[in-house]
């Protein structure tokens, strides 16, 4: 079941296969480190967060693969 305050994050393959100038991964673990350390701000702010970091990790490195990113968190239960 759902709670409130939970945080669904869904992406591709293309989010933590991405890879920087000296062929690094992004990684699963920097995902979730990002995710777990903005759990205070709303959905677009951490999709904005993520993005940029991943952004920033290529370092001008063009992407190999799409990056799709889906964020939702858990405001309001029926």
């Amino acid at each position: 079941g759902l709670t409130l305050g939970q945080t669904i994050v869904l992406g591709t393959d293309g989010i933590w296969e991405t890879q920087n100038s000296t062929g690094e991964y992004f990684g699963k673990d920097s995902l979730c480190r990002i995710i777990r350390q903005y759990t205070d701000i709303d959905s677009k702010g951490l999709l904005t967060t993520c993005l940029f970091s991943l952004e920033k990790f290529r370092d001008g490195v063009t992407p190999e693969d799409d990056a799709t990113l889906i964020v939702i968190k858990i405001t309001d239960l029926p």
